[in-house]
């Protein structure tokens, strides 16, 4: 009797145990991300997109006397892959304020703001409308929001819900 009252205790105490580690305050979500993770989400007619990463999605490109960031991520599929999905925020100031900004069609255009879309490996120049809307850039970290459509052969893609964070790869 004595053995059988042990097990019961050893196997409660292992139940137990397991039950708090289930129960731990991280598991609240796994959509929620420390404030020094980098993220890219979007939803893309209606499919959520979510790039997440320890990497960085800005580069800084200078040429003719400005700079620009370019926030770029994809869904991690081949390039090849029919459900591939690549999104660049084109934004023409480094230095950009925290405010709301149109997206332009002409991505030709410098000192002009764009979201550019790769989907099924066909390259749609920018979103013909939409907005990005900065809400901080400091330290070398810029977060935001965005949403637009483009349409491309009488197909419209809109994109809601897009945010991310990201950080410059020259600080």
């Amino acid at each position: 009797m004595k053995k059988i009252k042990s097990i019961l205790l050893i196997a409660t105490v292992i139940i137990a145990s397991l039950s708090m580690n289930s129960c731990s305050s991280n598991d609240d979500g796994l959509n929620e991300m420390s404030e020094n993770e980098l993220f890219l989400n979007f939803t893309l007619n209606d499919e959520e997109t979510k790039i997440v990463g320890d990497f960085e999605v800005i580069s800084v490109f200078s040429g003719d006397n400005f700079m620009y960031l370019s926030i770029n991520g994809n869904n991690g599929l081949q390039i090849n892959d029919p459900d591939y999905i690549r999104l660049s925020l084109i934004i023409p100031n480094k230095n950009v304020a925290p405010g709301t900004y149109s997206f332009s069609g002409d991505v030709f255009t410098p000192d002009l703001y764009h979201c550019r879309l790769i989907v099924d490996g066909t390259t749609i120049q920018s979103l013909n409308s939409g907005n990005l809307i900065v809400t901080s850039n400091t330290g070398g970290i810029i977060e935001g929001t965005f949403s637009g459509t483009a349409t491309l052969n009488n197909e419209v893609y809109t994109i809601t819900n897009g945010s991310f964070k990201a950080i410059s790869n020259d600080n």
